[in-house]
């Protein structure tokens, strides 16, 4: 850069974009892991739960936060009802097997923060801070891998909290910014872009994330207009795709 016939190519970073963004450092993280046993009679509304409920009042306070229910071995015959309660598991273990949306299987809540611990007494269910199943531990301890992959699951509970708020939608692993004008459905329109997330460490410690950013069809909030005008577009080959938040599931009309 100093030799005396160093010439530049006119470019600068100023004028370059990337996909790729360091977020944070792993130096200095500290961890908490908070852990809920079994509850056979569990309620089926979510936040009677005191993990899911202590995990809704952390992360409304951008606290880094995740839950994930405890791995349980499948048995010998995997009941295809996923709502039941609860199932027998296999004979030698007298266990009980619950299935993937069942509440009443055993969660951890585990919390991310830099410095001093955070003061949990209004955030956390009681129920959960005088367990003494947890666990506590921090960078100078030494990170598993399954800290860290859990790590990366709460800062993008953080970032999809904010997407959200700023009337983007999820649909599975993409997030996307409905349209809100007034061109037909089916009609002659530009492609918009969908976007999702990938974390990963860099170097020792540095936390980056990298966004797949795609083209799509453009996508609106669905509205009776928009069946009306569907059942109308039938016989020109039209489709239309509808998903809640956050699910893979889509119907097609053509």
């Amino acid at each position: 850069m100093t030799h005396q016939n160093h010439q530049t190519n006119g470019a600068s970073l100023e004028d370059c974009h990337t996909n790729f963004f360091a977020l944070t450092d792993l130096c200095g993280i500290k961890w908490r892991k908070l852990v809920q046993g079994e509850r056979p009679n569990a309620s089926s509304y979510p936040l009677d739960d005191p993990v899911l409920r202590s995990y809704s009042k952390c992360l409304e306070v951008d606290i880094l936060c995740v839950w994930r229910r405890v791995a349980a071995p499948k048995p010998a015959e995997q009941d295809q009802n996923v709502f039941e309660i609860s199932m027998p598991g296999p004979v030698t273990g007298g266990s009980v097997i619950h299935p993937p949306l069942s509440l009443t299987a055993a969660k951890e809540l585990w919390i991310f923060w830099y410095g001093e611990e955070p003061d949990l007494t209004e955030l956390v269910d009681p129920e959960l801070l005088k367990s003494s199943e947890g666990d506590k531990g921090s960078w100078e301890a030494g990170l598993s891998y399954e800290c860290r992959s859990l790590l990366f699951k709460a800062l993008h509970n953080v970032i999809e909290r904010c997407l959200l708020s700023r009337d983007v939608v999820r649909l599975g692993r993409w997030f996307v910014q409905p349209s809100s004008n007034s061109e037909r459905v089916f009609g002659k329109s530009s492609l918009h872009l969908s976007f999702s997330f990938a974390f990963f460490v860099h170097g020792d410690s540095t936390v980056c994330a990298s966004m797949d950013i795609r083209e799509h069809p453009p996508v609106r909030p669905l509205m009776i207009k928009h069946l009306e005008e569907a059942l109308a577009q039938q016989g020109n080959g039209g489709t239309t795709n509808s998903a809640t938040s956050g699910s893979n599931n889509s119907s097609n009309n053509s």
